[in-house]
């Protein structure tokens, strides 16, 4: 498709990569009815999606620390 804007196989890669790797506090906090710990989560899963979007190109993109 012309004028989208899809990721390359390697940022699905690296996506795929984190998702796999989320900590359990994360994953929790994501459906947690609170919506200070739900805010939490979404803030720090950007911050993690943009680091691995950021070495995508990396041997070792999508790493979670």
């Amino acid at each position: 498709m012309e004028g989208t804007d899809v990721p390359d196989a390697g940022y699905g890669e690296a996506i795929r990569k984190l998702v796999k790797r989320l900590p359990q506090w994360l994953r929790a906090d994501l459906a947690s009815p609170d919506s200070l710990h739900r805010e939490r989560a979404e803030e720090a899963l950007f911050a993690m999606t943009m680091a691995c979007l950021g070495t995508a190109d990396s041997p070792e993109a999508g790493g979670v620390s």
